[in-house]
């Protein structure tokens, strides 16, 4: 037979489980959407010319071509149904599938946006990105004074 915690025990025990239970509440409620970034690996296609298909199959579509040099981003790694290894890929805003021996893998990652793509903001004019970092120097420089 178990017996009840008494006193302080009791109390810290009670707030850890409302906590918890305070959390599972907040994830059920707002689960986590928006950007989700993970890593991938940046490469390069090491073959004079490469076929990106639409799965991870020889026998799959053609969905772009690469050449050699080529950068692309490594998103993940499967395993065709002849057990061999493909790289999901990204170049530019184009996806597909090419196997790994077409392609070398560095060691330097970047964070991709696992959610659907989302446009880029157009890059703005040198005028006006000069512009607002100069609003924000001055910006910065009275926040400043108003502290002094």
């Amino acid at each position: 037979m178990l017996t009840p915690l008494r006193g302080r025990a009791s109390s810290e025990g009670r707030r850890r489980l409302q906590g918890l239970l305070g959390l599972c509440v907040f994830a059920l409620v707002f689960p986590a959407q928006g950007v989700c970034a993970s890593a991938a690996v940046k490469g390069s296609v090491k073959c004079r010319s490469g076929i990106v298909r639409e799965a991870a199959s020889a026998s799959a579509a053609c969905a772009f071509c690469v050449k050699e040099g080529e950068s692309v981003i490594i998103l993940s790694e499967e395993k065709g149904k002849d057990d061999t290894k493909w790289y999901k890929i990204r170049v530019e805003d184009k996806t597909g599938f090419i196997r790994s021996d077409l392609v070398t893998k560095s060691n330097e990652t970047v964070n991709v946006n696992t959610e659907e793509e989302t446009a880029a903001e157009p890059a703005k004019p040198a005028e006006t990105q000069q512009q607002d970092d100069a609003d924000r120097v001055d910006s910065a420089d009275r926040r400043q004074e108003a502290r002094l």
